[in-house]
């Protein structure tokens, strides 16, 4: 009797462990993914500490067992999970940070950000919002002790994740306010997440003014051909109404299809056009980050030149608005992700 518990109870703890290890396996490219993006991004491209980074941004279960390593001459950062799960991001001039998947390291390092002129402009002498110059008087109506004293209660949050980084007060088109925490500077560059769905469709926008793309035309995608997706247009991509089963979720104990695009695939659009549909093109409405990345390839398709691509959001969009030291970063294909890594 002894012996059959005992071998019972050893297959349970055989099975226990094998079920743990096949559960970490699964779970760790989305830890060492997002420790090595998240730091390889905050170290060089908006010039944070990793202390600070490791600190706020990946202090949380269980992002906070793996271990970085920041290689400061070739710019990458490496992080892994018991030493048997690792994931790299590498830093591009002009790209941002890029992390590994689905092409090689090689690859990803061959990314390049095309030159093309830069306006001669002095933004100094500019005056806010086109350029860097501010009024250093306040519009008649403001007391600025009051809008201090929102500064201050502002900047009394200190939690991760819920303490300010910085704050921009604008009032009839001027900057009548701007504060950053002690650490920070304008000279630091903060992570658009989801913001960035903004500049694509206003990517896609200036690509409709100069009659590129019509969004209102199928974006014909090879493998939606015999299927009804065969009918999304841009518009509904670019209004979340594709219909598409994407799962806008996120978790820390498992991996959703946000979080799969984001750190494990390296052509993020094409994981995202692969879900099939859940409703037929705009009939519902739902929130989408494959969506974006969608859009994007399909931007990316269109223009056809990858120089000419790269450049673009450049040429269209951040030098006529005064944006000079925006980063828009790609995945491990090249091409812009859409959704979130501005």
């Amino acid at each position: 009797m002894k012996k059959i518990i005992l071998r019972s109870l050893l297959i349970f703890i055989i099975l226990l462990l094998t079920a743990v290890v096949l559960y970490i396996n699964y779970l760790a490219p989305g830890i060492t993914g997002y420790a090595a993006k998240n730091l390889a991004s905050g170290v060089f491209v908006a010039g944070r500490t990793q202390a600070s980074l490791e600190k706020e941004e990946l202090n949380f279960f269980p992002v906070y067992y793996s271990r970085n390593n920041i290689d400061y001459e070739n710019k990458i950062v490496t992080s892994r999970l018991f030493l048997l799960w690792k994931a790299k991001a590498v830093y591009n001039e002009g790209l941002g940070c890029t992390l590994v998947k689905g092409f090689s390291e090689e690859e990803v390092e061959a990314l390049d950000y095309p030159s093309f002129p830069i306006p001669a402009d002095n933004p100094d002498t500019i005056p806010w919002p086109a350029g860097d110059l501010l009024s250093d008087t306040v519009p008649s109506g403001i007391s600025v002790q009051e809008l201090n004293d929102m500064l201050d209660l502002v900047f009394e949050d200190t939690v991760a994740y819920k303490g300010t980084f910085a704050i921009t007060v604008v009032y009839k088109d001027q900057i009548v306010a701007e504060r950053f925490r002690s650490d920070l500077s304008s000279e630091n560059r903060f992570l658009s997440w989801s913001m960035a769905k903004s500049f694509t469709n206003a990517m896609a926008g200036a690509m409709v003014k100069e009659g590129m793309v019509d969004i209102h035309s199928p974006v014909n995608r090879e493998e939606w051909a015999d299927d009804d997706r065969r009918n999304i247009t841009l518009d509904n991509l670019m209004t979340m109404t594709s219909g598409l089963d994407f799962l806008e979720q996120y978790s820390t104990v498992r991996l959703t299809g946000t979080t799969t695009m984001l750190l494990k695939n390296g052509d993020m659009g094409d994981y995202a056009a692969d879900y099939k549909l859940l409703a037929k093109p705009d009939s519902i409405w739902y929130y989408s980050s494959g969506s974006s990345n969608i859009v994007q390839d399909y931007l990316r398709t269109v223009i056809g030149n990858d120089d000419e691509y790269l450049a673009y959001p450049q040429k269209a969009l951040f030098s006529k608005t005064g944006m000079r030291s925006v980063v828009w970063e790609p995945d491990a294909s090249g091409t812009f992700v859409g959704s979130s890594y501005l």
